[in-house]
């Protein structure tokens, strides 16, 4: 019996030396990838931008959003009849807009009736399934701040916002 344990005690040791065989092609493999990355990362990344043109693009890219950037302008509220309803159904509308800075608040106000009729016309001749499809919403912002500079004779209108949109 003790002799059996023996035997069974140097089969052991065999086997962990026979597992340490197996793994050294993996051990290789894992350097060899290792090295191959490291080489590819320090031959073809670009090098890393300077502080100091960081520091540039960030102050231009302020910039450029604050001349992008207006003024917002409460327009109210537009009440319109879709098209093809024959008034049995109705839009609800809260528009914001987005004006260019200085005096032309004052302009949006003196044209403000002309404003709210563009704004009418256009809501009244898109029908309720227009009205309802989100994807065309963006459409729908820019033909009106396309016709409402049109009215004002420049660019004045920079965006226009819907913070209410009911259609009952």
């Amino acid at each position: 019996m003790a002799r059996e344990e023996r035997i069974e005690g140097k089969g052991e040791k065999n086997g962990g030396s026979g597992m340490l065989k197996n793994l050294i092609p993996y051990l290789g493999t894992l350097i060899a990838l290792t090295a191959i990355a490291y080489i590819m990362v320090t031959r073809f990344m670009p090098e890393p931008p300077s502080s100091a043109s960081i520091q540039r693009g960030t102050v231009q890219r302020k910039k450029a959003e604050t001349e992008e950037n207006g003024v917002l302008y409460e327009f109210g509220d537009v009440i319109a009849n879709p098209a093809q309803t024959e008034g049995t159904r109705f839009l609800k509308v809260t528009i914001y807009l987005e004006l260019r800075k200085g005096e032309y608040q004052k302009i949006v106000d003196k044209y403000k009736p002309k404003l709210q009729d563009v704004t009418l016309q256009i809501l009244s001749s898109k029908t309720v399934e227009e009205l309802e499809d989100v994807s065309k919403r963006g459409d729908l912002r820019k033909e009106i701040t396309d016709a409402m500079n049109s009215v004002l004779g420049r660019k004045v209108v920079l965006k226009v916002f819907f913070t209410e949109f009911v259609i009952q």
